[in-house]
């Protein structure tokens, strides 16, 4: 089972994603390794094209 690391709703939670890595993400006790691992989960289950997944891999990396 993949996890990753999402604000579900952001307009109606009023959670930005920088607020899941900043605050969420330490308290749930997450390594960045285990960060990083959630952020590559999410693009795996992304509603996206192959392409477009590459293309943001080759962003992050690049």
């Amino acid at each position: 089972m993949l996890a990753s690391i999402n604000t579900d709703d952001p307009a109606v939670q009023g959670i930005e994603i920088e607020h899941e890595y900043r605050v969420a993400a330490p308290q749930a006790g997450l390594t960045p390794a285990e960060i990083r691992t959630a952020q590559e989960n999410g693009l795996k289950m992304a509603f996206l094209s192959e392409q477009e997944k590459q293309a943001l891999r080759d962003k992050v990396q690049g």
